[in-house]
């Protein structure tokens, strides 16, 4: 812009062998390879002298559309400006035809919370808009944040090509993934990406080395963790933590006990550890530890609850008492493991696993993290 009451230079001052001219109309600024910098100064007849300098900010980087749909967030004090809120943002959508992703960042991230509240989802604009302007209850909220828990279960839970959407369109979980898969291609020298997400004509060799232990415990870490810094980028953030045998190690990791690194590492070891043993089965039963006699070389493993437990043991004997179970009408599972975890079968392998265990530096916990074992809190004297 032109400098204000300009009329002409002083003539003691020589701008023409100098790279400097007095501004006297509005220029086009155009821009180069290197940002752009201006000097601006203010000189008061009191012996006022000012000088700022400005430069241009970096490039915005262009955002990528979410390929889910997004949750757009409104609140305020009242209904009738609440209705007007939603009003405002449904014609700003239509004007100005926004990036949708970026319109929800802004709303969840950049806006005061009030009590009274509306959300929509919506997969574009056009649906945006008229979500917005049908007339819709506010709910109130209750002035607290609610508490949430993360619960991380273990093996049994993986099934070929988990997670691969998540991986493909969410940089947040694939930056997770990536960071697991690096640390640990030096602990199980495979790729976990390769098996996770094998390449077409792949997917039978990559579900039967899912399936193998040693490589399937560091697989559920992998998906547990990525999943929950997913949801922790979405404002999603626990404030208790409970895991059940791997389960618990992403807890750990989440709570501040363990680093990524340190638990990857202790994992691996207990996976390599558990496949070099006898293979075995274990038994989902939808009754209580109570209500079962169990016959010997099978033990209890896991209280799920009053009405749900697990146990584990040798194949053969597994099968025959889950007939017996199922002549006395009770309903059972046989999982997908490969061994009687959680069992006296894991009891040649304890004590080179309590030495490896000594050797990882452990933190009092930063989040609350309940023990499956104790069912008590995780606290400092513990770890």
């Amino acid at each position: 812009p032109a400098l204000l009451h300009f009329q002409s230079p002083n003539p003691h001052i020589d701008f023409a062998g100098s790279p400097f001219s007095p501004v006297s109309e509005d220029r086009e600024w155009a821009g180069g390879n290197s940002p752009r910098i201006a000097g601006v100064s203010a000189f008061g007849v009191g012996g006022t002298n000012a000088h700022v300098i400005l430069r241009e900010p970096p490039p915005v980087a262009p955002t990528t559309e979410s390929a889910r749909p997004v949750l757009l967030t409104l609140s305020a004090k009242t209904e009738a400006s609440l209705d007007l809120a939603a009003k405002r943002l449904a014609d700003h959508l239509e004007a100005h035809r926004p990036s949708l992703s970026d319109a929800a960042f802004t709303l969840a991230t950049a806006r005061r919370e009030f009590l009274l509240r509306r959300s929509i989802a919506a997969g574009d604009l056009d649906q945006a808009i008229t979500k917005l302007r049908a007339a819709d209850s506010p709910v109130t909220a209750s002035g607290e944040r609610k508490k949430i828990a993360f619960l991380f279960p273990g093996q049994g839970s993986q099934y070929g090509g988990m997670t691969r959407e998540a991986y493909d369109t969410e940089p947040v979980f694939r930056a997770a993934m990536d960071e697991c898969a690096n640390l640990l291609s030096g602990l199980i020298r495979e790729d976990i990406r390769s098996i996770l997400y094998p390449a077409a004509g792949q997917e039978e060799s990559a579900l039967t080395r899912l399936d193998q232990t040693s490589i399937t415990q560091p697989c559920i870490f992998a998906v547990e963790y990525s999943l929950a810094q997913l949801f922790i980028s979405w404002g999603i953030h626990p404030s208790l933590l409970i895991g059940h045998s791997i389960g618990e190690y992403v807890a750990a990791v989440l709570a501040g006990t363990f680093t990524l690194r340190d638990a990857l590492h202790l994992l691996s070891r207990r996976a390599a550890l558990m496949q070099e043993l006898p293979g075995g089965s274990m038994l989902a039963i939808r009754a209580g530890a109570g209500e079962i006699t169990l016959p010997d070389g099978i033990d209890l493993a896991a209280v799920n609850s009053p009405k749900l437990c697990t146990v584990s043991g040798d194949s053969q004997a597994i099968l025959e008492f889950q007939r017996s179970l199922e002549a006395s009408g009770i309903a059972s599972r046989v999982l997908k493991t490969s061994h009687a975890f959680h069992s006296a079968a894991m009891e040649p392998i304890t004590g080179v696993f309590r030495d490896e265990a000594s050797r990882v530096h452990a933190s009092a916990p930063a989040i609350p993290w309940i023990s499956t074992c104790t069912s008590g809190f995780i606290d400092g004297s513990v770890v």
